[in-house]
């Protein structure tokens, strides 16, 4: 690993003109650029908003906050993940003509939805200070939070890039699950409403990385205000749990180390695949 990492590090300037490209072409011809790449998860708050906090009634103040800060992470994991996926498949006239470090394809796939992640964090800052919404220094801890979330990203990215030049079902197959593991993860609902499967539902890693944004962005809910609206006497609050993190962080690690060797065992069968 430490070899790749060397190697990696000779072709930077090819990370960056890849990053760069594909900032370029996501945003070619666009009069609003980064602003369109805001609109999916702003929609996503505002209809939820609409209709949980309205209709359904969710005793959470600033529950548009609390949307963002749970939605943001989600859609940089899942686009990151998707868009590696494929990222093999779309680059296949380059890796035919230059002989390079194949990771650098789902490196820079990730990279560049890092951006949009910074970019919108940025974004979800004016917006707190709009609300308002006081920061306090924990906040900080959301950096080696984000490291780690990148990793998972990578690793995943690096495991399923080179199966999907051989099973291109793969791609379809993630969406479909992403769109039930959105549902399966604390977006739309406090963490706390898991009740007695809090310790099972954490082990989730992204479970256990959009439970830490919200704890450390946002003031805790209210949990006897969420015991009246669920029924749910048994519900209890829950602080900011390091001990999952800790799991996630771990797990985020291992993911990566597997990507990495899946992706050193099959990438040069890709590129003979991708030749033909």
């Amino acid at each position: 690993m430490l070899n790749d990492l060397r190697e990696l590090y000779r072709y930077r300037d090819l990370i960056y003109l890849l990053v760069r490209r594909d900032l370029r072409i996501r945003y070619k011809n666009s009069a609003l650029g980064f602003f369109w790449s805001l609109m999916n998860p702003v929609l996503q708050v505002l209809i939820m908003t609409i209709i949980v906090k309205r209709f359904f009634g969710v005793p959470i103040d600033n529950y548009s906050a609390y949307l963002f800060c749970a939605i943001l992470p989600w859609e940089y994991f899942s686009n990151s993940v998707l868009d590696s996926c494929s990222s093999m498949l779309q680059h296949a006239p380059l890796i035919r003509k230059v002989r390079f470090p194949r990771e650098i394809i789902p490196l820079a796939t990730v990279l560049s939805v890092t951006v949009h992640f910074l970019l919108s964090l940025c974004v979800l800052g004016i917006y707190f200070m709009v609300l308002p919404v006081h920061l306090e220094w924990k906040a900080l801890w959301i950096l080696p939070i984000m490291f780690f979330q990148l990793l998972l990203s990578l690793g995943a990215g690096l495991l399923l890039a080179p199966i999907n030049v051989y099973f291109e079902d793969v791609k379809f197959i993630m969406t479909a699950l992403f769109r039930i593991l959105f549902f399966a993860v604390p977006v739309m609902y406090p963490v706390e409403t898991v009740g007695k499967l809090y310790n099972v539902y954490m082990l989730n890693p992204i479970a256990a990385f959009l439970t830490a944004y919200r704890k450390l962005l946002l003031p805790p809910v209210q949990v006897d205000k969420l015991q009246k609206w669920t029924g749910n006497p048994d519900l209890v609050p829950r602080g900011m749990d390091w001990h999952y993190v800790g799991i996630a962080m771990l797990m985020s690690v291992v993911i990566f180390g597997v990507g990495c060797r899946v992706f050193n065992k099959m990438k040069w069968g890709v590129a003979e695949r991708l030749s033909y």
